[in-house]
């Protein structure tokens, strides 16, 4: 059951990402009302197939690869649809969409064919949970520093007919930066949820070592914004950065994890 809403999830956001498109290049009077009703429509479905999942394993789905790729394409649209257009970057949904299509469509092929691990409490559930929440808004901080390296080569190069169709350069930095406000705490919160895991100490596990790493990444990054006053392109070079390390330490094994 909950396989089938996965897939019928991914066939909605990938819809809403070619619905997107088609209104940003093929259409004279741009009407996003489609788009938006199919892609939360499709985030409705994807609430329905992990709260069936949830209740199919009497557990939170994040003990394995699949299950974590769901729970990260949901949290990816949430954080979109509740911040992103609140902050008025309507066009972080060309890349959000496609993203989520692609995890959940990993998350329907894959599902049950991984042996997932125990879990381990409360804690645990809350760690890997928290981590992914972080993790959804470094996504998104990334895609707003793809779209401002975007942006600023449309205005060197004068194509100014195309540029209006993307926030300004000010606009996706200073939205990038609030997502990493949003994201930090969260990765914060995960760490100390996993220390508080039965059992748990310092091993050098290298996916522990890796989020280790990538909180430190993140930390600099916020040091040279607020302190240094940083901004503009060497930050979001930064940035995009920072975010392989959260895809280095999402892939990376973990001894302790099930992703």
């Amino acid at each position: 059951m909950s396989n089938a809403l996965l897939a019928l999830c991914a066939l909605g956001y990938w819809a809403s990402a070619i619905s997107f498109h088609y209104n940003l290049f093929h259409r004279k009077q741009r009407d996003w009302t489609q788009w938006l009703r199919i892609l939360l429509s499709s985030h409705a479905v994807h609430s329905l197939a992990l709260l069936t999942l949830t209740l199919q394993l009497k557990h939170l789905p994040v003990l394995s690869m699949p299950e974590v790729m769901a729970v990260l394409g949901w949290a990816l649209i949430a954080l979109y649809a509740v911040l992103g257009r609140r902050w008025k970057v309507d066009a972080l949904g060309g890349i959000a969409a496609p993203a989520a299509a692609v995890l959940t469509t990993f998350a329907t092929f894959t599902l049950g064919h991984e042996t997932p691990h125990s879990y381990r409490g409360i804690w645990f559930g809350l760690h890997v949970s928290s981590l992914v929440a972080s993790y959804a808004a470094f996504c998104l901080a990334a895609f707003c520093s793809l779209l401002y390296f975007i942006q600023s080569r449309r205005l060197k190069e004068k194509k100014l007919h195309t540029a209006f169709l993307l926030p300004s350069l000010n606009t996706l930095d200073r939205v990038g930066f609030r997502f990493i406000l949003v994201g930090f705490p969260l990765l914060v919160v995960g760490m100390v949820c996993g220390t508080q895991m039965p059992g748990w100490h310092w091993t050098w596990d290298p996916k522990e070592t890796l989020v280790a790493l990538t909180g430190a990444v993140y930390l600099l990054y916020l040091h040279a914004r607020v302190v240094a006053g940083w901004q503009g392109r060497r930050m979001n070079m930064i940035l995009l950065m920072a975010f392989l390390c959260v895809l280095v330490s999402l892939l990376a094994p973990g001894r302790s994890h099930g992703y």
